[in-house]
């Protein structure tokens, strides 16, 4: 088993065994932050622990502060707030984050890779979720993380299908402008929310 596949669990465990060891304690909101910005992803976290250690050197306490002052957020982390912003219809809050990831020198067809992967999550997660699927068996079935079909859930609570087909179908339309045209991504983006917010209105 890699170290991105072990479970949120055992993660928490991990990360704790190794904190106690070194004399550290960790609040339970700092280590929901951790794992939120990591993705759940061990390997990442381990990589982490060190930076904050240092900083809470004094105290020896890792509060939510200090994981927010030092542990950025994953691109999947980003993209998972910007498909919540989408979803939401918060086209202020979805356009400036897009903005700030174009900054941070992403690639917008990794960004729009990305956002497709997720949404294409939420359908599956909806559809499995519709006909009975624990989450567990949505992981195995879609070979998905654990921790990602357990934010997909949280998400689509209050999410339409034709909805998140809609938004799908819009990044799709982005994907095929990215390749085969020099638009400005951001304009694309623009377009995109526009047009779903109208469709969904």
């Amino acid at each position: 088993m890699s170290l991105e596949a072990v479970a949120e669990p055992q993660i928490r465990s991990l990360v704790q065994q190794d904190l106690k060891q070194s004399g550290f304690e960790m609040t339970t909101s700092a280590l929901n932050l951790l794992i939120q910005r990591t993705g759940s992803n061990l390997s990442l976290i381990m990589n982490e622990l060190p930076k904050l250690k240092l900083a809470s050197e004094d105290t020896r306490q890792i509060d939510d502060q200090i994981v927010g002052e030092l542990v950025t957020k994953s691109l999947d982390q980003n993209v998972f707030d910007l498909v919540n912003d989408v979803m939401g219809k918060r086209i202020g809050a979805a356009l400036n984050l897009y903005r700030q990831l174009i900054l941070t020198k992403e690639e917008p067809l990794k960004i729009n890779a990305v956002l497709v992967s997720q949404f294409r999550l939420l359908i599956q997660t909806k559809i499995l979720t519709k006909n009975g699927y624990s989450q567990g068996t949505i992981a195995s079935t879609l070979k998905v993380h654990p921790y990602r079909v357990k934010l997909a859930l949280q998400s689509i609570r209050h999410l339409q299908l034709q909805h998140l087909r809609r938004a799908y179908l819009g990044l799709i339309q982005i994907e095929r402008s990215l390749k085969s045209t020099s638009q400005d991504p951001m304009m694309l983006f623009e377009l995109f929310m526009l047009k779903y917010l109208d469709q969904v209105a």
